[in-house]
């Protein structure tokens, strides 16, 4: 995720305390700024950026039944027993489960990572959410 100064969302905007190698963290991050033990760090900053991705994935994995990945879901899709039935010239993927649900996955590459509402909709299809 690449946020700058005014941009980083509301669901990121707070105060989290994150348990990083058996140490309890607090992190206060604003609209412009990030609080990190006592030190204020900018946008711009090369920690901004990382502390507010830590932070978006730590959201994130809580409450969501896929990583973002194009692989995470296929990994999931094959796990509940779905099977890919076309690729559709390469960019889509057509997957199917015995009970038919029917689920197309973007597929531009295995690494590439999904939008959120990309992610909800193939949830949806799979009946995960």
């Amino acid at each position: 995720m690449k946020l700058s100064a005014g941009a980083i969302p509301q669901n990121l905007q707070g105060v989290f305390e994150i348990m990083i190698l058996g140490t309890l963290i607090t992190v206060k991050i604003g609209s412009d700024a990030i609080e990190l033990g006592g030190k204020i760090i900018k946008a711009g900053d090369a920690l901004f950026d990382t502390v507010l991705h830590e932070v978006d994935n730590f959201i994130f994995a809580k409450s969501n039944p896929t990583g973002r990945r194009v692989k995470d879901v296929q990994k999931r899709l094959k796990k509940e027993g779905f099977e890919k039935v076309s690729n559709n010239g390469g960019s889509h993927e057509r997957w199917i489960d015995s009970n038919g649900h029917r689920v197309t996955v973007p597929n531009h590459g295995s690494n590439t990572e999904l939008g959120l509402d990309t992610l909800n909709s193939i949830w949806k299809q799979a009946g995960w959410k």
